[in-house]
């Protein structure tokens, strides 16, 4: 989110929305917006969509923007000065599903399937996931303590509780063999999400 704050500052109120006199003002007024949607949800409604804007939904929209932020940042300072002036639809509107429409080319894309995709993957392949309670909470609290998403990234824990438990035969090593060359490997463990 670094960069989010030092590029809108640099970029300048005429280019950022979302601008303050300072990085550090620019996220606390993200963290303002966080308390205020927390306190009392946005109402929205689009030309094809109603719902709320939501602690949930701000902090999934800022978390999505993550991963692509050369295209999503400037949306998301749009849509945050809006919200910050009481108007959702912007930051509604970021993430909004379109309405489904039955293509059948071979050329239609099939990404609306790409979260159960990887749900089964994950589930699949992944440790059994304990659906008790107190289970959760243990791993919530401790990943509380590693990264500022955990209510995101614990989703994703918690998206295979119930997941039916099957024999795990995946391969788990050991992983030896001759390349015959060298190979790099390049981790990232400074980047937004990346845990320590």
């Amino acid at each position: 989110m670094d960069y989010f704050f030092t590029s809108c500052h640099a970029a300048g109120p005429d280019i950022c929305p979302f601008y303050a006199p300072t990085p550090d003002l620019i996220a606390a007024n993200l963290t303002n917006l966080y308390a205020s949607v927390k306190a009392r949800p946005v109402p929205v409604r689009t030309a094809t969509s109603y719902g709320l804007v939501d602690y949930n939904r701000l902090r999934t929209s800022v978390f999505t923007s993550l991963y692509k932020p050369w295209a999503a940042y400037p949306a998301l300072a749009h849509a945050l000065a809006a919200l910050s002036q009481g108007d959702g639809a912007p930051l509604f509107e970021m993430y909004d599903p379109p309405k489904f429409q039955c293509e059948c080319g071979p050329e239609s894309g099939d990404s609306e399937f790409g979260r159960d995709a990887s749900t089964t993957i994950l589930c699949n392949d992944g440790d059994n996931i304990s659906g008790a309670f107190e289970d959760l909470e243990v791993y919530f609290e401790d990943f509380m303590k590693k990264s500022d998403w955990a209510e995101i990234w614990a989703s994703i824990r918690t998206s295979c509780v119930g997941w039916p438990h099957k024999p795990k035969n995946r391969f788990r090593g050991p992983f030896e063999a001759n390349t015959s060359f060298p190979i790099l490997v390049v981790g990232n463990t400074a980047g937004e999400l990346s845990l320590p």
